[in-house]
Parts: C-alpha cells; structure tokens; sequence
C-alpha cells in the first residue's frame, strides 16, 4: 500500500555524470543526489562518506543515524 514512485535513470543521467565527476563519487550515488534535487528534499543515507563529500548548496544530504 506503499505509494512508491520509480525515476527512470537516464532521466537523471547528463546531471548525475557531471556530479559525479565532479565530486568523485559514484554515477550510483550521483542519481540520489540529483534526485534529491529535483525532488527538493533531504537524501538520507548510511553512507557517511557520502554525506561529507556533498556541499551542502549542491543538496541536502543528512546521516541515517541521526533519525
């Protein structure tokens, strides 16, 4: 009964590459963000590394263990 709602990929694609490059990080991890974006709401994850890697003007990105 969950309303979940799927992006497909390549929609996020061209922007998610650029931050990946940019930022080191994964194109994986990349499409949370520009996700989170778009969606304009905090991307919660476990992943700390993650967490210090995004700025906080490119996205909000908050640690799982502070919920």
């Amino acid at each position: 009964k969950l309303e979940i709602e799927t992006v497909p990929t390549y929609a996020l694609f061209v922007q998610a590459y650029r931050l990946a490059q940019q930022l080191g990080i994964t194109a994986y991890d990349a499409c949370y963000v520009v996700l989170a974006q778009e969606l304009n709401c905090p991307l919660i994850t476990s992943d700390q590394r993650l967490v210090q890697l995004i700025p906080q003007q490119t996205a909000t990105v908050k640690q799982l263990a502070d919920y």
